[in-house]
């Protein structure tokens, strides 16, 4: 059996809001096929998976890029999903779908899980000599303590951290045991962080029973960060488009009326000129990251964004 296993890993595409997504996509598949890469996985938020016409998030609570999408009413950025989603199709490449929160924000759990061609919202795939197991961190819990999975945009309602489901702690339990190389995927990172999960400690309690070296990779943050703690590695990849920048900062921009027509949310965004990814080799013994971004050329006023805060373009390298 295969003792190596090389990964091509993107998250947070947000065709939805990105100007040129086919763009990216493309670059992301030419990659890995020119890197060999046995797998390709997509941490999440991919696009959109139906019309923005229906939800159930109060327009009081309504982010600002939620809000100008609802107001539209539209089926474009489902069908954009779809055609980028078909690109994947005809690739000798397996490809793995993860669950990201804003898969849901005008549809349920089970639109999405189908558009990914997911055969259930968690699970694992094994290939050579690792077990690559795909969690589902879209859930929160209301205030009597019950677990509400993200559905048409409900997640926007509540002030809550995300939480991985108690069944799935369960099954995360019984999937640890292998003698497979283990790697995790979630779109929030297991750890205590704000915009992590909220019963971190239960996960860190199931993962670190089993003693061995685990990788967890995560997106969501549209950061570049490697935390190692322990046998746990948490790399936080990058979004491949973009950083937010939030309504308050709602940047001028030089982009025509026509086009903002088009993509609304671009003010909004520190717009990436490339397609970000990761290149991820692993053995027996190493990690091996080689990361994209180094040399993006970026305007004058985005790299004075970049300088004047800890946002980054980029993904860097890294060997653990």
């Amino acid at each position: 059996m295969c003792n190596n296993l090389k990964l091509l890993v993107f998250t947070d595409l947000h065709s939805e809001i990105i100007d040129n997504p086919e763009v990216r996509v493309d670059a992301i598949i030419n990659a890995a096929k020119s890197n060999y890469v046995d797998l390709i996985i997509n941490i999440g938020d991919f696009g959109y998976h139906s019309d923005t016409s229906k939800t159930l998030c109060e327009e009081k609570n309504q982010p600002v890029n939620y809000n100008i999408f609802f107001k539209q009413r539209t089926d474009k950025y489902m069908l954009k999903t779809k055609n980028l989603l078909k690109k994947f199709d005809d690739l000798d490449i397996p490809v793995l779908h993860t669950l990201g929160n804003h898969d849901m924000d005008f549809n349920s759990k089970e639109t999405a899980v189908n558009d990914y061609g997911m055969k259930n919202n968690y699970y694992y795939y094994d290939i050579n000599n690792f077990r690559i197991i795909v969690l589902d961190t879209n859930y929160y819990l209301d205030d009597d303590g019950i677990e509400v999975s993200y559905s048409f945009g409900n997640n926007f309602n509540q002030n809550k951290k995300a939480v991985l489901s108690y069944e799935q702690t369960l099954w995360l339990d019984e999937s640890l045991q292998t003698d497979k190389k283990i790697i995790v995927c979630s779109h929030n990172v297991l750890t205590d962080d704000p915009r992590g999960v909220e019963n971190y400690k239960d996960v860190y309690s199931v993962l670190n029973k089993r003693g061995e070296k685990i990788l967890a990779l995560s997106g969501h943050k549209h950061i570049d960060k490697l935390t190692i703690d322990g046998n746990l590695s948490f790399l936080e990849v990058n979004s491949a488009s973009y950083y937010w920048l939030g309504e308050k900062s709602k940047m001028e921009t030089s982009y025509s009326d026509k086009y903002l027509e088009d993509h609304p949310v671009l003010p909004y965004i520190l717009r990436y000129p490339e397609a970000l990814y990761a290149i991820i080799s692993l053995d027996n013994e190493n990690i091996k990251v080689k990361g994209r971004g180094e040399s993006l050329n970026l305007s004058d006023i985005d790299r004075q964004i970049l300088n004047s805060s800890n946002i980054s373009s980029k993904i860097k390298d890294y060997k653990f």
